[in-house]
């Protein structure tokens, strides 16, 4: 299963209507070890004043790994932003996501954030009374993206009989990024994005904002019911 993980920023609204300057992640690095892993910090970004940061973390056994993004204001300006991160997933696989169980009654208790290019109707998809599946295909050439407010704190991935869970705090009380989402996901005919954002920070010259995760792959002994193509 292979893929990787990157750190960007997301621009500082609820509602994002204009796009947060990008430039590719290209440069050097500076890397130093710790008891357990590195970390690794880019040189500040000229576009945007922002420099970033992740601690990566290996448990001495087991397959867990744990991941610290942090951004940093470098500029002469208060800056409102979130951290984004991201994990790049092979093709072939299928990602489980949970829908929020809280009941409120008579009020809603849910929202999905829709891209203009997602397809609700997309055959890739299964929606689900408690879950939401993703099946990544490389059939399959339209892009497809959601969002929700990830209340439990967790999504998975299954591809080749093993699983992949990533997890990340969700602070209900906090404001999000695209609508109020704390995890979005992406796929398209090469591979599938899981992302998980922090909650939307007022940054100070100096001042950073962080976001934790953590990542595990085990054995799937018995394997979730394929999804019939439509």
């Amino acid at each position: 299963m292979n893929g990787g993980c990157m750190g960007v920023i997301a621009s500082g609204t609820a509602r994002r209507t204009t796009p947060v300057p990008t430039q590719p992640d290209n440069g050097k690095v500076a890397w130093r070890e710790f008891p357990g892993g590195i970390a690794v910090t880019q040189e500040v970004e000229p576009r945007t004043r922002i420099r970033k940061e992740m601690e990566i973390s290996l448990e001495p056994a087991g397959s867990r790994v744990a991941i610290l993004h942090r951004l940093t204001n470098q500029g002469l300006w208060p800056v409102k932003l979130a951290a984004w991160a991201i994990t790049v997933m092979a093709a072939g696989g299928l990602e489980i996501i949970p829908q929020p169980r809280a009941d409120t009654g008579l009020l809603p208790n849910r929202l999905i954030s829709l891209w203009p290019y997602t397809r609700l109707n997309d055959p890739r998809v299964r929606w689900g009374e408690r879950f939401i599946f993703i099946r990544q295909d490389s059939s399959i050439s339209n892009t497809f993206k959601i969002g929700i407010p990830n209340e439990q704190g967790w999504a998975a991935y299954l591809n080749q009989d093993r699983l992949f869970l990533k997890r990340h705090e969700h602070i209900c009380e906090a404001r999000y990024p695209d609508y109020g989402v704390s995890y979005e996901t992406y796929t398209n005919d090469f591979m599938l994005e899981m992302e998980t954002l922090s909650p939307l920070a007022f940054l100070e010259p100096g001042e950073r904002s962080s976001i934790g995760k953590s990542g595990n792959f085990s054995t799937m002994l018995r394997c979730l019911p394929t999804m019939k193509r439509r």
